[in-house]
């Protein structure tokens, strides 16, 4: 069962606490909105810990400690680039660390992060049980109490502060104040003119040591705040990778605001990337902001970036807006370059379908789904052009074999719920309704269909349970409707009542409704 709550309302340690003593395992989110965290869990220990924006962190305290070199890093950063593994993994396997080396590296990474966390006074935090990192060659686990005791004296000492911004400068203010020798060597390098980075990167130290010595010498006066650097050229241009990062991980837990905050940011640095470009008309997209969605990918169609991903999103825009002979345009000049793409063929075969062309779209669906067997879409909607053939037991068999790829959309359940019920298998269209808002409480069209489908057999108990459930989620008047009558038939006149006057404001032309009241009162 997923956890979600506000920093506010529970501190982080107090969460990581529970999901320890709970022997949870899976993943927490956390978020203070300008950044990301995520923290691994396997039986209440903390397998791995990692900022959005520090993806390689590892790399960095490797470096620090002396145990890797610049040229190392890079190295190992290339074959990244090629093998999409863990970065530790490679080091390991390329001989330039032991594996004892990287188990106390990734301990520190998850030591510094949780410091880190613990300055977020405000933002939200989300655990999703048996949700597990990339699979590593080195495995850790840590004991959250042993971090937990550290942290509650760092905790209460940075109750009233915060982290500074890395991009700030730091400037000297009392020399005179009482510092041990960490603190002096600390100070030393503080000039008016570093920020904390390059404060951080002078000192030789790592990061989480030398944070704490910069917050207590805030906390002491000797050194103050001043403004933010203005970053180089240079600098602004390797920050876009960590823009995107953490765009892509507001975006997937749909924080458009903050998403949209971080994609800007890369368009500002580079107008021509196409990352900031496309991500952020996915943003718009999802904003239903459709005229600025669809200008975004124009400009990177113009700058020469035709890519299959573009045409594709640039057709699902201009199919939400019904400009469905538009969107097929675009995608047939972009299938005669890329003929084989999943993406485009799927959207075609939407299209085709919007368009009632029901022998195009299977054609194109079925094209889809041999390029791709392994998602679940093409199965999706080649159901649905079969079903609308009429051929409800071809749609049903193809939704069972997409259902195999197990799908985590309520739609797809839905639809499969609705086969159910044509094809008479009321138990199995029952547990896929339910399965559906299992996956989403909040999805109206399978609770609507679930309490349609028990008060259409004559299931009155559970047909009100679903119908006040869904009295609570909106106004629609064929709910009061039906939950007076339910109300009526068990003899509680009253309710029933309450609930036809209310669904007659909601609907005051229904003469039903008028002639149900005149029953009650009657």
């Amino acid at each position: 069962m997923a956890i979600m709550g506000s920093l506010k309302e529970m501190s982080l340690p107090d969460v990581i606490q529970m999901l320890a003593l709970g022997k949870k395992s899976g993943v927490l989110s956390v978020t203070n909105r300008e950044n990301f965290a995520y923290i691994y869990f396997e039986d209440g220990k903390i397998i791995e810990a990692r900022l959005v924006s520090k993806e390689n962190r590892i790399g960095e305290i490797l470096l620090k400690n002396g145990i890797i070199t610049e040229e190392d890093l890079k190295r190992a950063l290339e074959i990244q680039k090629e093998k999409k593994i863990p970065l530790g993994d490679i080091l390991v396997e390329e001989g330039i660390v032991d594996e004892e080396k990287l188990r106390d590296g990734l301990k520190k990474q998850i030591e510094e992060t949780l410091f880190t966390l613990f300055t977020w006074e405000d933002g939200y935090f989300n655990f999703e049980p048996e949700v597990y990192p990339q699979e590593k060659r080195v495995h850790i686990q840590v004991n959250p109490e042993d971090i937990l005791l550290e942290a509650a004296r760092l905790f209460d000492e940075l109750k009233v502060t915060r982290l500074p911004d890395r991009d700030m400068i730091l400037i000297p203010e009392n020399p005179d104040v009482e510092m041990d020798e960490k603190e002096r060597r600390i100070f030393s390098l503080i000039d008016g003119k570093r920020s904390v980075e390059e404060v951080v990167a002078a000192s030789g130290d790592e990061e989480f040591e030398v944070m704490k010595v910069i917050i207590s010498l805030l906390g002491k006066g000797a050194i103050r705040e001043g403004e933010k650097k203005k970053l180089t050229r240079e600098k602004e241009l390797a920050r876009i990778g960590e823009h995107e990062n953490l765009g892509i991980a507001f975006l997937e837990m749909d924080m458009l605001d903050e998403a949209e905050r971080e994609f800007r940011r890369i368009v500002e640095i580079d107008p021509s990337s196409l990352s900031g470009n496309f991500y952020l008309s996915l943003v718009k997209f999802r904003k239903k902001e459709y005229e600025e969605a669809e200008r975004l990918l124009k400009k990177l169609i113009e700058l020469g970036q035709r890519r299959p991903g573009v045409y594709a999103n640039l057709a699902c825009i201009l199919e939400a807006q019904e400009r469905l002979d538009e969107a097929e345009r675009i995608l047939t000049d972009a299938l005669q370059n890329y003929p084989e793409n999943f993406h485009l063929l799927l959207n075609m075969g939407i299209i085709k379908l919007k368009k009632e062309n029901l022998e195009d779209a299977f054609l194109y669906l079925e094209k889809a789904k041999e390029i791709d067997p392994s998602s679940y879409l093409s199965y999706f909607y080649l159901g649905y052009v079969l079903a609308s053939m009429g051929k409800v037991a071809e749609a049903l068999d193809m939704m069972l074999r997409g259902a195999e790829h197990k799908p985590q959309d309520p739609a797809y359940f839905h639809n499969l719920a609705r086969l159910y019920e044509e094809t008479g298998e009321l138990e199995r269209a029952e547990e896929m309704y339910k399965r559906a808002i299992e996956m989403d409480k909040e999805f109206l069209p399978s609770l609507h269909a679930l309490a349609e489908f028990y008060y259409r057999n004559g299931f009155f108990d559970l047909a009100k349970e679903v119908y006040e459930t869904l009295a609570e989620k909106e106004e629609n008047w064929e709910v009061f409707f039906k939950l007076g009558n339910i109300y009526y038939r068990d003899g509680e006149k009253e309710r029933a009542k309450t609930a036809w006057e209310h669904a007659l404001k909601l609907n005051p032309e229904s003469e039903i409704i008028k002639k149900n009241l005149k029953l009650a009162e009657g």
